[in-house]
This record gives C-alpha cells, sequence and structure tokens, in this order.
C-alpha cells in the first residue's frame, strides 16, 4: 500500500489560436460538456453556442502537460529499502481542431497523445470528434464521438449512466474519453430545457442501442433535473438531480433507482473456494444518492 505520494505538474507550453462568429444564442453545450483536470472543453468549445458563420473558419488550440510523481511504500519508511521507492513521469498534449461553416454547422476534434519515461513508450487518443447542426436554432444536434455532462455533483454522478469514462475522485491529467452517439437539445429560454442521447457505443445490433433522456426546469433558484435511461433487456434507470444556492452556498444532488438485476458481481463459487462465479444484487430496488456543498472564496487577497 502506498502511504506517501507526491506529485507535481507543470504545464511547459500553450498555444491558441481562436476565431469567434457573432450573434450569441442559447448555449446548448449547457448539460452534455464536461471535461477532465486542468482543461475546460466548456472554454475551448464555448463558442460553438454563437450563431452562424458567413464564411468556412478553423481554428487551433493546444496544450502539453509534464508531471512527474514519486511514491514510496511502507517499508521504505521501516527498513529504508530504495526498492520500494517508485519514482514515474509522463507528459500528456492535447491538439484541438475547431471548424465553423455556412448554416451554423460545426466541428470540432481532441486528438491526445501521452508519453511515459517508464517504457519509452507513446500512445495516442482520439478523445472527442463531433459534428454540430441545428435547425432554426431551435432544435440543435450532436453526433460523433463527444463527453456529456450527465448529473451535478463533483466527484461522482450516480445519475452517469452514459459517459464511458466515468468520472474519477482524483481526476486525470488531459481529457475524458467521449462516448460515440446522437444528442439532441430542445431549449426553451431559462425556463426549461429537453434533451434526448442515443447512444451507439459498440454498437453490433439494433438491440445494443441505449437511449437517454432529461427534462431539466427552473424553480425559482433551483434548477431540477430528471432522467430517464433504457435498454434492450435492460430494467430503466430513473435519475433525478438538482442545484441550488442559499447563503452563498452552492447545494447539489442527485440520485438515481433501477433493479438489482442491472449490476453484476463477482462472488465466490460454493463448490470451490477458488473460482468466483458472476451474479446480480439480490435487490429489488437499488439507490445511489450523492449530496455536494461548495463556497467560493479568495485567498490571500487574490481576486480570482
Amino acid at each position: 500500500m502506498k502511504t506517501g505520494l507526491i506529485e507535481s505538474a507543470l504545464i511547459f507550453a500553450a498555444l491558441s489560436s481562436c476565431l469567434y462568429a457573432q450573434d450569441e444564442v442559447i448555449d446548448e453545450n449547457a448539460l452534455f460538456s464536461d471535461t477532465s483536470m486542468f482543461i475546460d472543453s466548456t472554454e475551448i468549445s464555448a463558442s460553438f453556442s454563437m450563431g452562424a458563420v458567413e464564411s468556412t473558419q478553423v481554428s487551433f488550440s493546444g496544450e502539453i502537460t509534464s508531471a512527474a510523481e514519486i511514491s514510496a511504500k511502507g517499508d521504505y519508511f521501516i527498513n529504508g529499502d530504495r526498492k520500494k521507492i517508485d519514482p514515474g513521469a509522463y507528459v500528456v498534449g492535447n491538439f484541438l481542431l475547431d471548424a465553423r461553416f455556412p448554416a451554423g454547422i460545426k466541428a470540432f476534434a481532441n486528438a491526445e497523445a501521452h508519453h511515459l519515461a517508464d517504457s519509452g513508450k507513446s500512445r495516442f487518443y482520439l478523445q472527442e470528434i463531433f459534428v454540430d447542426a441545428n435547425i432554426n436554432r431551435r432544435v440543435y444536434f450532436r453526433t460523433g464521438k463527444q463527453v456529456l455532462q450527465w448529473g451535478r455533483c463533483f466527484f461522482w454522478n450516480p445519475t452517469d449512466l452514459i459517459n464511458i469514462e466515468k468520472k474519477k475522485f482524483i481526476q486525470d491529467i488531459g481529457y475524458r474519453e467521449g462516448t460515440y452517439g446522437i444528442k439532441m437539445h430542445i431549449p426553451s429560454g431559462t425556463r426549461w430545457n429537453f434533451y434526448t442521447f442515443l447512444d451507439m457505443n459498440r454498437l453490433t445490433s439494433v438491440d445494443s442501442l441505449a437511449g437517454a433522456a432529461k427534462v431539466e426546469f427552473l424553480l425559482g433558484n433551483t434548477e431540477i433535473g430528471t432522467a430517464l435511461w433504457v435498454k434492450e433487456n435492460r430494467y430503466p434507470y430513473l435519475g433525478i438531480d438538482f442545484s441550488t444556492s442559499l447563503f452563498d452556498i452552492s447545494f447539489a444532488g442527485e440520485a438515481s433507482l433501477t433493479s438489482g438485476d442491472n449490476y453484476t458481481v463477482f462472488v465466490q463459487d460454493t463448490s470451490s473456494p477458488l473460482k468466483f462465479r458472476s451474479a446480480t444484487i439480490n435487490r429489488e430496488v437499488v439507490a445511489r444518492v450523492c449530496l455536494s456543498a461548495s463556497k467560493m472564496f479568495d485567498l490571500m487577497n487574490v481576486d480570482d
């Protein structure tokens, strides 16, 4: 078990070049965008919510992050065994492409590269690649590999049944990997929003499709959302979430309900103590709940 951990991350270089359209409209990324540590994809693609351009425009941005860490196991602190010290270093680079076309069509791609110092190997990933379109700025579509914001809590989202890479308690450097599908968003100002997502990840047949729908509405200063997730041969998932503020403190919460038959666990086989078999949870209903509270303040008179 690791008892000590020191990790540092240094951003060595970043370059960006951004072109913006005009005529701001409703932000269709409000629910279905999320990101990992250090990099905020909503900021990079925030201008996706702007109006159409008269000519094709292409912009790109990038960031390189170098990280070094060192960890030590308990034996090192007991007998000073240097073999129990485990150093590590790696670098993560991202290249993001943003293309805009007339008629309000946009495209976005995020390529990520990792280089590991211990093995000397490099790995490459395509985290997101999608196209945005809309019908008279009333109905918005996004098709392709994308990260969706489904849930409001910071560390854990029990209502997130779509993203293939879930939120982690300690976020990784870089971006989360998106899931493939088609998102639809029908907004109605600040009153309510309706979202659907057709999940095509690992699509092999019609029965492998999954679908989700969500409605969110404003009640005073509290935003409430209800969601439903369905798939062939699976029991539905029901979800609800909320966010509000009181005395300058932000509160958020979410909960999900489904049948225990949807969860698979490994249990010890009674015929042999060394064998395990898969089984479902012996509960009619499984509930998962998460609550959070946060307050922002300036530290050491630094206004940020």
